[in-house]
C-alpha cells in the first residue's frame, strides 16, 4: 500500500503544476459526490418503510409486501372482533362454592407486527394474543368450596377417590393413557403410605394427586385439631411419596363443614366437592354409571369415581363419550387455571375479511 501510494505521488509530482492542481480537484470532487451519493441512498433506505416479505399469511389473509400502515389498519379491525374480556371469580349461588376466574384475550397488535415484518417468504402465522388477569380470583374466597370448573370453559375433570385397593388403578391408568386423558387422585395418606409405588405410578403417568385425608376418619363433626392432624398426615405421606406438595383437599364421604373449610385454607389448601358422582361405589353396573355420567355432564363438571371392579370398564364408556362430545379431560390444577391454551377458544380460528 506504502508502494502505490509513494508511485502515485511521484507521478502527481511530475506533472505540470496546472495540470496537478486540475486533478487534485476532480479527485477531490469525485470523492465528495461518492460520500454524497452513498449518504442520499442511506437516507432513502430509513426512510422507504418495511414491507412484508413475499407469499406471508396472516390469520389467512395474505399481507405479502404491506407495509406497516395497511397492517395496523387490519389488526385494529382484529382486535375489535376478537377482545374477550376477563371474568371474575364470583360465588355461585345454588351450591355456595365459588366459580373460578378465567383470563380474558386480546390481540398483541406490537408482537404481532413484529412477528409479520420478520417472518421469512413463505411464512404462515396467526396473530399473537396476551392474557389478562381479572381482578377477582378464587384467592378473594379462600373459605368456599369448589364444586365444579368454569362454565364458558369445555373442560372436564375426573376425581378419583382413592382410600381402598389398589389392584384397578394400573387398568384405570392405560384406559385414561388411551383416551388422551388427565385426572385427579384423592389418595388418603394411610393408602400411600401401603402402596407407595401405586401413588408414584399415577404421578408419573402426568396425573395430579391430592389429599382425601389420612385414615378415612369422619370430619364432619371432628374437632379442628382432628382435622389438622388428617390433612397434614395425608400431605406428608403424598410428598414423601411422590415429591409433590399437594394443593386440593376432599374430605372423606363428602362431608363438609365451617371447620374443615377454615382448616383446610390455613394450611393452603382449597376443599373440592365435585358436580356429577358414578356413585361406582355402589356397583350399580357399567352402562348405568355411563350414562349418568353422559346425561349430568357439562363444562367444568367434576365426576367422582372409585377404583372398584366395575369402574375401568364405566371409566373406558365416560373417556369416549365425553371426548367424542369434545370435552378436554384434564386435571383439576389445569381445570382451575385461569389461563387458557393455545387452539382453545377464545382464540379465533379464523379472523374478518380485509
Amino acid at each position: 500500500m506504502i508502494r502505490v501510494f509513494t508511485g502515485f505521488r511521484n507521478r502527481l509530482n511530475s506533472l505540470e503544476p496546472a495540470y496537478r492542481r486540475k486533478l487534485i480537484a476532480l479527485l477531490i470532487l469525485s470523492a465528495l459526490l461518492t460520500i454524497a451519493t452513498s449518504a442520499l441512498r442511506s437516507k432513502e433506505r430509513a426512510v422507504r418503510p418495511p414491507k412484508v416479505a413475499e407469499k406471508v399469511t396472516l390469520g389467512g389473509t395474505d399481507v405479502s409486501r404491506w407495509e406497516a400502515g395497511q397492517l395496523g389498519d387490519l389488526l385494529a379491525r382484529w382486535a375489535d372482533a376478537t377482545a374477550r374480556e376477563p371474568k371474575n371469580a364470583y360465588l355461585d349461588p345454588s351450591t355456595k362454592g365459588v366459580i373460578h376466574e378465567l383470563n380474558g384475550v386480546r390481540l398483541d397488535t406490537e408482537g404481532t407486527l413484529k412477528a409479520v415484518f420478520s417472518a421469512p417468504s413463505g411464512s404462515t402465522l396467526l396473530p399473537v394474543f396476551e392474557q389478562v388477569r381479572p381482578s377477582r380470583t378464587l384467592a378473594d374466597f379462600p373459605l368456599a368450596p369448589i364444586y365444579q370448573g368454569h362454565p364458558d370453559r369445555k373442560r372436564i375433570t375426573l376425581i378419583i377417590n382413592v382410600s381402598w385397593g389398589e389392584e384397578f388403578i394400573p387398568e384405570m391408568l392405560e384406559i385414561l393413557k388411551e383416551g388422551g386423558a388427565s385426572a385427579t387422585f384423592f389418595l388418603t395418606g394411610r393408602w400411600v403410605m401401603k402402596n407407595p409405588d401405586v401413588a408414584r405410578k399415577i404421578v408419573a403417568a402426568g396425573h395430579e394427586a391430592a389429599s382425601h385425608g389420612h385414615s378415612d376418619a369422619h370430619l364432619q363433626n371432628a374437632p379442628e385439631k382432628k382435622i389438622l392432624e388428617e390433612i397434614e398426615q395425608s400431605a406428608q405421606a403424598i410428598e414423601a411419596a411422590t415429591g409433590r406438595q399437594i394443593k386440593w383437599f376432599s374430605a372423606p364421604y363428602g362431608e363438609l363443614s365451617e371447620r374443615i373449610l377454615r382448616v383446610a385454607a390455613e394450611k393452603g389448601l382449597r376443599v373440592v366437592m365435585w358436580t356429577a358422582d358414578t356413585v361406582d361405589w355402589k356397583r350399580p353396573g357399567v352402562e348405568w354409571m355411563v350414562d349418568r355420567i353422559m346425561s349430568r355432564a357439562s363444562n367444568g363438571s367434576l365426576v367422582l369415581m372409585h377404583p372398584t371392579e366395575q369402574t375401568p370398564q364405566a371409566l373406558r364408556g365416560i373417556v369416549k363419550g365425553l371426548k367424542e362430545k369434545g370435552y378436554r379431560l384434564v386435571t383439576l390444577s389445569e381445570m382451575l387455571s385461569p389461563v387458557w391454551n393455545p387452539g382453545e377458544q377464545p382464540f379465533p380460528s379464523t379472523f374478518p375479511d380485509k
